[in-house]
């Protein structure tokens, strides 16, 4: 494997090396990217009319009243709180499930060995297929709550995107961990499309993208609890929004900074023992 070849000596992996593996990967994410610009466009026209539904969905169970929102909410910001949940959702789907799918991608194409045998690391190998992903999300992103707002016209705090920055980069590291894990299963049982339907349809309801979890049960909302993106979309509805929330913000930004340094560990070497499962099964080149 790439990694066992520079151990061996018989190809040395250098920090160079590395870095121009690093930038060729991220060259073919661009090189798809201006070719199929159109997903790019329909990744922001899409989730404004899932957007409509929800803020219309809100207004119908409020009566329009903020006060109601706010009861159970924190905020009287309803179409804010919902603007922030559903762009969320869709940051956190690429970033959680991109690295995987793009495993998945190579070996329905055919090239997944010939890049899997090249003297790069696996982190690296797996990091640059989503690095250009997620700063194409995060162009998304930030399109996508621009453009609602001018829609909507709700009230949005433009003071604190520092801490938004910080937010939402340790919600990348943490889900990397995640998506480490995941990549390892898409080597594994090479066929995760159920899972990914199930993971992305259960993960905003646990983690209250759409509402507060303090209206779940309480032993699901146990399970919130211990989810990394509750406490993520709680604080950046905080510091966006003003909302309130779950418990202090920087008890909350603590709780991700601890996550964020140990998911992606964890993940990863998670990752490394279902590959050597799958190797073990000679199901590396099989999708």
């Amino acid at each position: 494997m790439g990694e066992g070849l520079g151990k061996t000596g018989l190809v040395r992996i250098t920090a160079r090396s590395e870095i121009k593996a690093f930038l060729a990967l991220v060259k073919i994410d661009m090189i798809e990217f201006k070719r199929y610009f159109l997903d790019f466009a329909g990744g922001l026209i899409s989730p404004l009319f899932w957007l409509a539904s929800y803020v219309l969905a809100g207004l119908a169970l409020t009566g329009g009243d903020p006060a109601a929102f706010a009861e159970w909410a924190g905020t009287s910001n309803f179409i804010g709180y919902y603007v922030l949940g559903s762009v969320f959702s869709s940051y956190v789907y690429s970033a959680l499930f991109d690295i995987g799918e793009g495993l998945r991608g190579m070996m329905t194409s055919g090239v997944f060995e010939n890049v899997y045998l090249a003297p790069v690391r696996h982190l690296n190998l797996l990091v640059s297929r989503s690095f250009f992903t997620i700063f194409r999300t995060t162009i998304q992103a930030v399109i996508s709550v621009l453009v609602a707002k001018a829609i909507f016209n709700f009230e949005l705090l433009t003071e604190n995107l520092a801490i938004v920055a910080l937010i939402m980069g340790l919600t990348v590291l943490t889900l990397y961990g995640f998506a480490f894990f995941y990549a390892g299963l898409v080597l594994f049982l090479r066929e995760t499309t159920k899972i990914t339907r199930i993971v992305s349809t259960v993960t905003p309801f646990l983690c209250g993208f759409y509402f507060s979890i303090h209206i779940l049960p309480e032993p699901i909302r146990l399970i919130s609890w211990a989810l990394p993106l509750t406490y993520s979309i709680d604080a950046l509805r905080n510091v966006l929004i003003g909302s309130g929330t779950l418990l202090p913000l920087m008890t909350e930004i603590a709780i991700l900074a601890g996550m964020a340094a140990a998911f992606p560990f964890l993940g990863y070497r998670m990752y490394k023992f279902i590959e050597k499962l799958a190797r073990r099964r000679g199901t590396l080149g099989y999708f």
